[in-house]
């Protein structure tokens, strides 16, 4: 009984770090793509700014 029982923990753990994983993973992707995208906007206005013809 207590071996199928530390099995099922086991297995549940097991189940939940990579559940945590797969949520950072998911979770710094996006904060990627908001830097370069914040970024490119940025430079936008700048070479707007400094040369009228962009």
């Amino acid at each position: 009984m207590d071996r199928k029982k530390d099995e099922i923990q086991r297995k549940y753990r097991e189940q939940m770090r990579e559940k945590k994983e797969r949520e950072k993973e998911d979770g710094s992707s996006h904060t990627f793509e908001i830097v370069v995208v914040l970024a490119i906007i940025i430079l936008m206005f700048f070479f707007n700014s400094v040369f009228k013809a962009f």
